[in-house]
């Protein structure tokens, strides 16, 4: 695996793991986005891997926010 692969599939994990996150907490899109000072788009785009997020600062806001 390069090491190109591996940061690929960390960060779709990370996504998978925000976006199951943000569902347990009963949030839609619409309603977490804010709470993190994100656009709908973005926070889309973040839990569909396809912008790169620093690991340390989304799931601190999540835990801040809910």
């Amino acid at each position: 695996m390069t090491q190109h692969e591996g940061s690929m599939i960390r960060r779709r994990v990370l996504a998978r793991q925000l976006r199951l996150m943000r569902e347990d907490a009963g949030l839609t899109l619409e309603q977490a986005a804010p709470k993190l000072d994100f656009s709908v788009s973005k926070l889309s785009r973040i839990e569909n891997s396809q912008v790169v997020i620093d690991v340390h600062w989304v799931p601190c806001r999540l835990l801040w926010h809910t």
